[in-house]
């Protein structure tokens, strides 16, 4: 709440984007060790990991790090990408099978501002932050409340 400025918004960030998305590696860790031979004592020597950790990785007790991950792929000799493909042979690049219209950031002077843009949030408090977000939320609203109420029904 912002009484003080005469809005309402969310209290923080977090209730602004609730994304739920929880990856499962510790199948596929558990698939890969099992196929190089190694147990758990072995991963725990070559990567520096506990064996307790390891075992709450492989029974997704535990979401691990990208670069505890990096660690694992390391010592299994696998890329990374495995724990994200679930295919037998190695994934063709997307990019380059795709026709991909140009979107905003492709250019340099583009990364450029997105860059300059990003410095800028991150010198924000969580209080001004929050408050952006609020407020291109609204608009956003707002402008998919004129178009659909016009003859067209697109959202901005």
């Amino acid at each position: 709440m912002f009484p003080e400025r005469g809005l309402q918004a969310p209290r923080d960030i977090q209730s602004c984007v609730r994304i739920s998305f929880r990856m499962k590696f510790g199948r596929k860790l558990r698939k890969f060790r099992v196929a190089r031979k190694l147990t758990q004592a072995d991963i725990e020597a070559r990567t520096g990991l506990k064996r307790s950790y390891t075992s709450r990785v492989e029974n997704d007790l535990t979401a691990p790090t990208v670069e505890t991950l990096e660690r694992y792929c390391h010592v299994l000799e696998i890329p990374l990408y495995r724990l994200f493909y679930d295919g037998d042979e190695p994934a063709k690049n997307p990019i380059r099978s795709l026709n991909v219209e140009p979107c905003f950031g492709m250019t340099k002077k583009e990364r450029k501002e997105m860059r300059a843009f990003a410095a800028l949030l991150s010198k924000m408090n969580d209080f001004d932050r929050s408050l952006l977000v609020w407020i291109a939320q609204y608009l956003r609203d707002a402008m998919t409340f004129k178009i659909n109420n016009g003859s067209t029904s697109v959202r901005v």
